[in-house]
């Protein structure tokens, strides 16, 4: 039987919305290069959708590192039933969870940007037509 866990599908799903980041940000430099303001218009919401989906996968991500803080706590801190015998000599592990915050911080990071880049490009798409035509 194949089984597909949870992880596996979530890195998938990072790397989509990171594809789709990209060509979002593509969209609104092509929109820029060609004063296009249809492929403005597209950039502006594909990238408000983009920067949704990427916070929230970063707070799912939030959630798994909580989570595995607290479902790990025996393992790091050697407690219960991973308790070792005072005979045994050993190393600790380093149970730290802050790098995986980098990913969170990122994603984050990355939601922020792509909107500023929509907003913008939807800001540079209303001052094309100059206002002395009178068309906005």
């Amino acid at each position: 039987m194949v089984s597909c866990p949870w992880e596996i599908a979530v890195s998938e799903l990072r790397f989509c919305f990171i594809m789709l980041a990209l060509i979002s940000a593509g969209l609104g430099i092509y929109a820029v290069r060609s004063e296009s303001k249809k492929y403005a218009e597209l950039h502006f919401h594909s990238s408000i959708l983009v920067g949704a989906l990427l916070a929230i996968a970063s707070y799912f991500d939030y959630v798994a590192i909580s989570n595995s803080k607290v479902n790990n706590f025996s393992l790091c801190n050697l407690k219960d039933e991973f308790q070792v015998d005072s005979t045994v000599k050993g190393e600790y592990m380093d149970c730290s969870f802050t790098p995986y915050y980098a990913t969170v911080l990122s994603s984050i990071a990355c939601a922020v940007l792509i909107i500023f880049s929509g907003y913008t490009v939807n800001t540079w798409k209303k001052n094309i037509i100059p206002k002395s035509v009178g068309l906005d």
